[in-house]
């Protein structure tokens, strides 16, 4: 992924102007790595499992405010507030205990010692690994289905989800995506809300898998003989009939 080389670019960059505002932060991250705040956040938040650009910069701001607490007695809380670009104390308050569950008076007495968490990218290199893995496996499968040829984050972030989550294969994803698309429907809600429709339809207790309702409306014996059937045509069970089992039965006698 293109972003990799310029994390730790980006995480230097957040702790050098981290006195500035939030916004400000922003353009010089777009400054020193060519991305935007979202661009970047997007990966950002993959990597961490959800967590926000701007949580992390105003925890990183939080940390440096309370280093600064602990080490000048000389400023006032209001001061330093000021000097993070905080509009009030009650705002800093506000933020310490969203973080840490404590007041600037605590820090600066002792009571608490606020740990430096700083990323770095190599805190996600095996998680990288393993999301790469599957990103690069659904890519691949999708191109060699001649389905697409280029895609963005998002697309191949429903069809992750899909697979992983939900069970669908391939085949499942992409024909959901075809209907999202005539219906004007946002992928991930569609495939979400297929994935509901499933789990409705299972928990009947007279519910039976396709596959079995095939088996037994075309009296195949076995889910072997099912697999054999279907690999002997190159089809799904969806597309048996019962001439097809007959007709392959004949030919494998």
């Amino acid at each position: 992924m293109r972003k990799r080389n310029v994390f730790n670019v980006v995480m230097d960059c957040i702790d050098e102007n981290i006195r500035d505002e939030v916004e400000q932060i922003k353009q010089h991250i777009y400054r020193v790595s060519g991305y935007t705040s979202k661009e970047f956040g997007e990966y950002f938040s993959m990597l961490t499992e959800n967590e926000s650009l701007f949580n992390y910069i105003s925890s990183r701001k939080v940390y440096f405010l309370c280093q600064e607490l602990r080490g000048d007695s000389s400023k006032t809380i209001t001061d330093i507030a000021y000097d993070f670009s905080y509009s009030s104390p009650p705002v800093l308050n506000h933020y310490m205990k969203s973080f840490y569950n404590c007041t600037p008076t605590d820090v600066r007495k002792g009571k608490i010692e606020i740990p430096n968490k700083k990323y770095q990218f190599s805190d996600f290199d095996e998680k990288i690994l393993e999301k790469d893995n599957h990103y690069n496996s659904v890519t691949r499968k999708l191109k060699n289905a001649g389905w697409v040829s280029e895609m963005d984050f998002d697309y191949i972030e429903a069809f992750n989800v899909a697979e992983k989550e939900y069970g669908f294969d391939i085949d499942t994803c992409y024909a959901i995506s075809e209907v999202a698309e005539r219906l004007g429907l946002p992928l991930k809600e569609a495939l979400e809300g297929c994935y509901e429709l499933m789990i409705d339809i299972r928990s009947d207790p007279d519910y039976l898998p396709p596959k079995t309702r095939a088996a037994i409306e075309y009296g195949i014996e076995s889910d072997a003989e099912l697999k054999e059937i279907c690999k002997y045509y190159d089809c799904k069970h969806y597309d048996l009939d019962s001439f097809m089992v007959r007709a392959y039965r004949e030919r494998n006698k």
